[in-house]
């Protein structure tokens, strides 16, 4: 049975692996079609599967503008 320690610790890991794929897809977003605003910074952030954001990650390689990506969201 883990520790209350362990416990907190793997919280804490999967949080920050969530917070990084966050940012990976913001960052992919900027990189690739400039400013991106608040609101879809805010709709990103709010995801919170690992799975969904690397969909998401990908969806940013094959789209061909912000807006379409914004659609697919």
């Amino acid at each position: 049975m883990p520790t209350l320690a362990e416990i907190w610790t793997e919280e804490g890991r999967q949080e920050g692996i969530l917070l990084c794929e966050q940012e990976m897809v913001i960052d992919a977003l900027d990189a690739k079609f400039g400013s991106v605003s608040d609101s879809l910074m805010e709709k990103i952030k709010s995801v919170e599967n690992t799975d969904q954001l690397k969909f998401l990650l990908r969806r940013v390689i094959s789209v061909q503008s912000l807006q379409e990506f914004e659609e697919k969201i």
